[in-house]
This record gives structure tokens, C-alpha cells and sequence, in this order.
């Protein structure tokens, strides 16, 4: 077990699992909450703060709040962090970000940053993306996987890690295509790496959302 939000020590909580990135943490309770450490300049902790100061940190755990700063974001089964925002995937197949969003990668339609978590848009901006079997972050980017075995990508496009023909960024879902296709091949597992998205060899449970780590060196 980890240290829990407690600063003496006293207080002790059994994770599950463990997301980090190159300057922030976030680690999944079993209960189904989440809380993050490190740094906090654009809010990627999740705890709905954010001093836009280059000293802007927390070395202990703080708990991600709920969506618009409400409650506690919980029934999350999967976490993933990125250069400087984070995301998770709760029991109903919804997927939420929150910190840096200068491209696109909390997948909300806009570049607004998120000191609190939002939930993703769908596909071009319209409704809510469904039905998610995982999630795993890039650097500025960020990719789910649906339980269709579709996939989807959201943010920085530079280098093409959204996979969808161009190097346009975009700030909303777009469908990862195939070899030859116009939409993505049916597929089992996913992995986003710095800047491009490989696979990566987890097999799903039928009854539990796999987690996939990411790759920041």
C-alpha cells in the first residue's frame, strides 16, 4: 500500500493501479477514486486548483474532484497520464481528462484548460464519447479504445499520432483508420506512446477494462 492523502502517515489505502508521467502521478483506489501528485501548473492533478505558478505542486496525494469541481470523481476502472493531463475511465464506459488542453487533448471540442475533470466529446464534436474499453495518453494526445474495437484519437496531430490522414490537431474524437480504409480496424488492445500510438499486447477481460500504461521516456 501507498501513503494516502494523509500528510503524518497515518492513513494508509490499498491502490490498484499506477499512472505516471514525466512530472505528476496518479494512482486508482480500489474503491474507485483517484488521486494524483507532482506537478500542478495547468491542473493535471484534478483537485480544482491551479495557480498558474512555476511552483505549482503537491508531493503528497490530493483527490480528483468530480466532474465541474462536484463531489469526487469515483467508479473508475482505468487511469492514464500524459505530459501534463490525465484521464480516466469509470464502470459505465465514460471517459474524463483534465489539465493541459492547448491541443486538443482533453478531447472536449475546445483548448480550455481543466483544473477538474470533463468528460470527452464524441466523434467531431457532438454528444459524449461512449462506450470506452480503455484509454491510454500520449504527450499532448490521447486515444480510447471502444468496446466496438474501434478506435479513437483526440489532440496533437503533428507528427500524424491521431491516425486519421492528416497532421491536423483536433481538440474533439477522430476515428483512428485502417491500412487502406476509411474507418479503424476492429482491435483488441491499445498503447499511446510520446508522440504516436502503437499496440500493445494486453488482452481484454470480457469482464474488466484492461489498463494500458503509457510510455514517456
Amino acid at each position: 500500500t501507498l501513503k494516502g492523502a494523509n500528510p503524518a502517515g497515518v492513513t494508509y489505502m490499498a491502490y490498484q493501479s499506477v499512472a505516471a508521467s514525466g512530472q505528476h502521478t496518479c494512482i486508482l483506489a480500489n474503491r474507485g477514486d483517484v488521486r494524483c501528485w507532482g506537478n500542478n501548473l495547468h491542473g493535471q492533478l484534478g483537485d480544482g486548483t491551479n495557480t498558474q505558478s512555476a511552483n505549482t505542486y503537491s508531493n503528497t496525494p490530493v483527490q480528483v474532484v468530480g466532474v465541474g469541481g462536484s463531489g469526487i470523481l469515483d467508479n473508475v476502472v482505468a487511469i492514464s497520464t500524459g505530459l501534463s493531463h490525465s484521464c480516466a475511465l469509470n464502470t459505465s464506459g465514460r471517459t474524463y481528462c483534465w489539465g493541459l488542453n492547448d491541443r486538443g487533448q482533453l478531447g472536449t471540442g475546445a483548448n480550455t484548460h481543466g483544473i477538474t475533470p470533463v468528460q470527452i466529446k464524441g466523434v467531431g464534436g457532438s454528444g459524449t464519447l461512449d462506450n470506452v474499453a480503455a484509454i491510454s495518453t500520449g504527450n499532448r494526445h490521447t486515444c480510447a479504445l471502444a468496446t466496438s474495437g474501434h478506435t479513437y484519437c483526440w489532440g496533437a496531430n503533428d507528427s500524424g499520432q491521431l491516425g486519421n490522414g492528416t497532421k491536423a490537431d483536433s481538440s474533439a474524437p477522430v476515428e483512428v483508420k485502417s491500412v487502406g480504409s476509411s474507418s479503424s480496424d476492429s482491435i483488441a488492445n491499445l498503447s499511446s506512446a510520446a508522440r504516436h500510438g502503437s499496440h500493445k499486447d494486453v488482452s481484454p477481460s470480457p469482464d474488466k477494462h484492461p489498463l494500458l500504461q503509457d510510455d514517456l521516456d
